[in-house]
């Protein structure tokens, strides 16, 4: 399964051996720019130009949870931590959310960058 964000404003699920579309979603309200998935958990998170977070389930494209965050995301970084999920945000703030039982949570830090917009993440999980 392949999972799109679309100029139509819908995200897509698709069966990439069939060449056929799983679920699409309601056209959204505003542009979606970025989309990244969670393939051990079966979901996928979807940012639009509002600073809207979606999180959906990637077979059944239901909307599980909506997050809003300072501004328009440029960039999203999803790892695992101990069989959790987590999600970086980046925009002129760096915010932090964890995903558990398919809901965002807003996790204390969040790391300014000033006022410059972060083009790339990379995560680095160091054992402690």
């Amino acid at each position: 399964t392949v999972c799109t964000v679309s100029s139509d404003g819908t995200v897509r699920a698709w069966n990439i051996q069939e060449g056929k579309q799983i679920w699409s979603s309601p056209q959204q309200g505003f542009p979606l720019v970025g989309i990244i998935t969670f393939p051990a958990f079966n979901l996928a998170a979807t940012s639009d130009t509002e600073g809207t977070i979606k999180l959906w389930h990637g077979t059944t494209g239901e909307q599980l949870s909506t997050v809003s965050v300072s501004s328009i995301p440029s960039c999203m970084v999803a790892y695992t931590i101990k069989n959790n999920p987590f999600l970086m945000v980046s925009s002129t703030l760096c915010e932090l959310m964890a995903v558990l039982k398919d809901t965002f949570f807003r996790l204390p830090n969040t790391y300014k960058t000033g006022h410059f917009k972060v083009a790339s993440l990379a995560v680095a999980v160091v054992a402690a």
